[in-house]
This record gives C-alpha cells, structure tokens and sequence, in this order.
C-alpha cells in the first residue's frame, strides 16, 4: 500500500497560527490573577478571616487594594485602636495577607495614627478587619478618627457625614470578627459540704481551670483524695471524661483514698503528683455546648453518697459554650 502525505495549503498554516496564538495570549501563568479578583472595578465583598489561630490569615474577593488595616472592636477607623496598619500604593497589596507580617514593598502606618501592633491577636476579643483601595486611602488617611463605614448606594468614592466616612463598596470591605479559639465557661453551681467550687476557662487551651476553698468543720487539711468531670448535669460513671486519684503505694501495695494530696487550684488534665489517672482527660478537651459536672472528695468520704448533705464531698455544675 502506497502512503500519501497530504499537502497543507500555506493560508490553512496561516490560520492555525493565528488560532494558537490568540490561544497563548489569553493564557495566564499561576503569578497572574484572574481579571474578577485583581481587576479594579469590582466591590470589594466576602472578607474571609481564617479561624482556629491568633495570627489568621485574610482574603478578600474584589481586587487588590492599598491599605488593609486591623482594630480592637468592632469599629474600623484611624486612631489609638489600631493594632495593624499596612500600605502600599497603587492597589499592590495582593490577598490573602496575613496579619502582623509586612509584605515586601509595604509600610506599618500603625504607628502614626497612635495604634500599637500586638504579636498575636487576644482570645476572647472583638476585631474589626478591613481593606481599601487606593482612591479611598487618600481620603481615609486625610480623616483619622473617622469611623469608616461601608455605602452600598452612592456613586461617589467616599463621602463625609458628621464623625463618619462612608467608602464606597468598591473600595472599601470590611469584617467584624471575634476571637473564639478556646471554651468559655458560664453558669457555675456549687453544691456540697465540703468545699465551694469554681470552674474557670483559659486562654490558652480548652482544659479549665477548677479551685476550691474548704468550708467543711473539722476537715484536717485543704487537700483532695479524688477529683474527677462527668459529662451532664450529674455524676455518670458511663460519661466520666477526666478523673484522679489519690494513690499510696509505699511498702509496695497499691492504695487508695489513704492520703489528700490534690491542693487547689488544679489544672485539668495536668499530672498532679501522687495521684494516678482513671479516666484520661481527651485531647480536644471539653466540649461547646455541654453541661459538665465537677465533684470533689477527701480520703474520708463514704465513697457513695453524692448529695449536697453528703460529708467529705462536693460538687459543682458548669456549661461550656
């Protein structure tokens, strides 16, 4: 069999490469953005603030701005609440930025408005995030103590009324956040003989904090046999989710309930000498949405009665959000 090549006509090669390079120049390398996110003449909406650190990342849909800024509270404006203040002119700070880290080619402005940049953001605190583009960023940084507030409606780039600058969406975003990475702790109950309790959250974890003072006549000391947290509004042995136990084991026997060694305060899930763990506390720690009950007991409780008249015993309840 005779093979034949086929002729390509010159204006057909022509065309194909007009084609393929109309095709490379739409192509966008992985260093170029997509026109909706980088191009000027979108709002700036949907600030997404990442969750679970204290120093979070920020990224914003629009286009690239000027100034991106952080308060304390839930206000956005130019004066001593200022904990982060970047520029960098001709809309050249690119998403996501994160915060207390100074992109190359930008200046800290926090200084100058009377701010004062923290190394990490605090738990349980309010934040306000924000972004502006350039055509605003003049303005904004011509009216420090104005509050900056957002104005879906007008056609204008900003526009001043009263102790408030309104910026138009186009140019300005803004995200009201709270700090939540660890429980919190309300609604604390203490019951018992023994002992008043109280149940507190940190700062830096979610395994509370549980003190106690002794109020029991005729208790011999101020220490503990047995401390222990039951998932629920009462003792079940089914949901015990962290417990210790004082321990003996001198002249070696293993004993218990012989010695109070747990003084107050204890922190949760913490190895507490002279004690051994029966129910380890989980690693997640306690969780958002429950009741929790605390019970305390010296080396003289009866190891049975758990009510508020019971001798050498208290306990306490808790929710945790």
């Amino acid at each position: 069999m005779i093979h034949t090549r086929k002729r390509v006509h010159p204006v057909g090669v022509l065309a194909l490469a007009v084609v393929v390079s109309c095709v490379c120049a739409g192509c966008q390398t992985s260093e170029e953005p997509l026109a909706v996110y980088a191009g000027g003449g979108n709002s700036l909406t949907t600030m997404i603030v990442e969750g679970g650190v204290l120093s979070p990342r920020v990224t914003w849909v629009g286009g690239y701005v000027s100034a991106f800024g952080v308060n304390r509270g839930r206000i956005a404006k130019l004066d001593s609440t200022l904990i982060w203040l970047v520029h960098q002119g001709g809309d050249n700070l690119h998403f996501p930025q994160t915060y207390g880290q100074l992109p190359a080619g930008a200046e800290d402005l926090t200084s100058r408005y009377g701010g004062h940049s923290l190394g990490k953001l605090a738990e349980d605190d309010v934040y306000t995030f924000w972004v502006a583009r350039e055509d605003a960023w003049a303005v904004i940084a011509a009216q420090p103590g104005k509050v900056l507030a957002i104005d879906s409606t007008s056609t204008a780039v900003t526009r001043l009324s009263g102790d408030t600058l309104y910026v138009s969406a186009r140019s300005l975003a803004l995200s009201v956040t709270p700090i939540d990475l660890y429980i919190s702790i309300k609604n604390v109950s203490s019951f018992g003989k023994l002992a008043l309790i109280n149940v507190t959250a940190t700062d830096t974890s979610n395994a509370p904090v549980i003190t106690f003072k002794i109020i029991q006549a005729g208790v011999p000391d101020s220490l503990l046999a047995d401390i222990g947290i039951s998932a629920g509004g009462g003792y079940d042995v089914t949901k015990v989710v962290w417990e210790v136990l004082a321990v003996d084991t001198s002249g070696g026997q293993t004993r218990y309930w012989t010695k109070d060694v747990i003084g107050s305060p204890v922190v949760v899930g913490r190895d507490i000498p002279g004690t051994q763990t029966f129910a380890a506390f989980p690693a997640a720690g306690l969780a958002r949405n429950q009741t929790y009950y605390v019970w305390i007991a010296n080396k003289n409780w009866d190891q049975k009665n758990r009510s508020r008249t019971a001798s050498n015993y208290a306990y306490a309840t808790f929710e945790v959000y």
